[in-house]
């Protein structure tokens, strides 16, 4: 009776023992922290300093301002030092008369031939060699072809037509400022006496009898005598001493070319 009065002691006791190892086991280990609360930490951190440097280029005024100004300022500079206007016309003669003269038709003339023309060069340029060097050419001839449209570069009156070269006409009008233009190797309907404004249709261009075909022109001062053509004249007022079989006061009329069209 005693013995299993003792066995029952016995088990009981051990099994309060077996129930308190395992809590007093819980107790003495150090609790580590979960993976979920270690991501989440970490989360957070990472997640706060991005924001703290992203602020930094917001008030960095180098890196938004530099690349703006950069381009606007130099192109202006260089602006700045190029020529705004073309420039001024050459001086097409040594005479401070005939330059002023000159100058102000510039501004007010307009050129007689508003199609296209050959580049005046060589031969169709004004004193240029004739004749195997026994004249020069006293004017300046605006290569076109046959049947161009010729217009009055100023307003004046016709004092002569005439047969020019190889079967081509001239017209020789008196401008109301004084000065003569003669518009040659043309073909014309004008006659003496008409009066013509500017702009107004001279003639066309006419094919010479060996082929050339050209508007020839010729400018005078307008205070010279007698006819246009004179072939023993010597002395010239405006132009170098050349042999060019005109008039005194033959001007060079290479500023023809450059007048408004």
């Amino acid at each position: 009776m005693k013995l299993k009065v003792l066995i029952a002691v016995l088990s009981v006791i051990l099994a309060v023992l077996l129930a308190f190892v395992p809590y007093v086991h819980r107790m003495s280990t150090p609790t580590e922290p979960s993976s979920s609360s270690f991501t989440s930490t970490e989360a957070s951190s990472v997640h706060t300093e991005p924001a703290s440097s992203s602020s930094a280029p917001a008030t960095s005024v180098p890196a938004t301002s530099a690349p703006a100004t950069q381009p606007t300022t130099q192109p202006t500079t260089q602006a700045a030092t190029q020529p705004t206007t073309k420039p001024q016309n050459p001086s097409y003669s040594q005479d401070p008369k005939v330059t002023a003269f000159i100058a102000a038709r510039m501004k007010t003339w307009i050129c007689p031939v508003k199609d296209e023309f050959g580049e005046v060069v060589g031969s169709r340029t004004f004193a240029s060699s004739r004749g195997g060097g026994k004249r020069a050419h006293a004017g300046l001839d605006f290569v076109a072809p046959h049947g161009t449209k010729v217009y009055a570069i100023t307003s004046g009156t016709v004092q002569r037509v005439a047969v020019f070269y190889q079967n081509t006409w001239a017209v020789e009008v008196v401008n109301d400022d004084g000065s003569i233009l003669r518009y040659c190797e043309i073909a014309t309907e004008l006659k003496v006496g008409d009066y013509v404004q500017q702009g107004d249709i001279i003639g066309t261009i006419m094919r010479a009898d060996g082929g050339t075909e050209m508007l020839h022109m010729e400018v005078y001062y307008g205070d010279g005598e007698g006819m246009l053509t004179q072939s023993g004249n010597k002395t010239y007022k405006y132009v170098s001493e050349k042999n060019y079989m005109r008039r005194s006061d033959l001007i060079d009329p290479t500023f023809l070319k450059d007048l408004p069209q």
